[in-house]
């Protein structure tokens, strides 16, 4: 019975030092292991972030798309004003095309008398079409009329391009198929296509630099003019009229010298009517 007890008390006392051990090790480990080791990784960085760590550049969608979709315009207009003085207004116009590299493609002066006119057709860069026009504007006098037109050719110039690009391209496969003909009649009939091609391809060309130069440079037709002194001009009026008169006179002269024979006609017949009629009145017993 002794020994039972004795047995019982050790077993006892293994089991529970065992117990304790078993809470020191789950000290030790949870002391080891760092409380972060347990959290869920962190979410990666945005993309905007990781760029700027490694100092790339991120292209801009919207300048992308614009530069892409960019309008093809066609510019011009017309501007008639009256100015004070033609010949200061005249030099600001050739002064102002140089600066802003333009040119006078068209240049007419009419002289009426009582006001002088100029009519002038300029070719201004399109970035700069706004800029010529406000000058003249705010130089003018009084500004008769203006008008602006813009259109808008940005689907025929892709359709040229690309139709360019199709024909040089199976011109290149019919060089390609000459290359490799050895019979006269196919010689002939691809060369006769490559001439065709050729024909096509510099008139779209043709067509695709005329609107490269409408688009790149806008046309202005202006038209101004400076009144004289004296509105009226009574004394230069009365001179015009008196030389008119006289100019008239001479014509009038002139257009009767030409039809001399019928006048002389129509005096020769007068003249037997009036000797009949004379003649008829003296032989006439009762007139008497």
């Amino acid at each position: 019975m002794r020994y039972f007890i004795l047995i019982f008390v050790i077993a006892f006392a293994s089991c529970k030092e065992k117990a304790a051990n078993y809470e020191m090790a789950d000290a030790v480990i949870l002391e080891e292991t760092p409380a972060a080791a347990s959290a869920p990784p962190p979410p990666p960085p945005p993309v905007a972030e990781v760029s700027k760590s490694k100092n790339e550049k991120v292209p801009d969608v919207d300048k992308t798309t614009n530069l892409t979709n960019e309008r093809k315009l066609m510019k011009e207009g017309d501007i008639s004003f009256e100015t004070n003085d033609c010949k200061a207004m005249r030099e600001l116009i050739n002064k102002s095309v140089t600066e802003l590299q333009g040119y006078i493609s068209d240049d007419k002066i009419h002289d009426f008398g009582t006001r002088k006119e100029f009519m002038l057709t300029i070719r201004i860069p399109s970035d700069k079409f706004d800029l010529f026009l406000e000058r003249l504007s705010n130089n003018a006098a009084k500004i008769n009329n203006k008008s602006i037109r813009v259109l808008d050719v940005t689907e025929e110039y892709i359709d040229v391009e690309a139709r360019i690009k199709t024909q040089k391209e199976l011109e290149n496969r019919y060089k390609e198929l000459l290359k490799k003909a050895n019979k006269v009649d196919e010689i002939l009939s691809i060369e006769s296509q490559i001439g065709d091609l050729r024909t096509d391809i510099e008139s779209s060309e043709g067509r695709l630099r005329y609107l490269k130069d409408r688009i790149s440079l806008s046309t202005l037709n202006v038209t101004f003019y400076e009144k004289s002194a004296t509105d009226f001009g009574f004394g230069g009026k009365i001179g015009e009229a008196f030389g008119r008169g006289w100019t008239n006179l001479l014509s009038f002269l002139i257009s009767i010298t030409s039809v001399w024979p019928f006048i002389l006609g129509l005096i020769t017949f007068v003249y037997l009517l009036r000797s009949r009629k004379w003649s008829f009145r003296k032989n006439d017993p009762s007139q008497q």
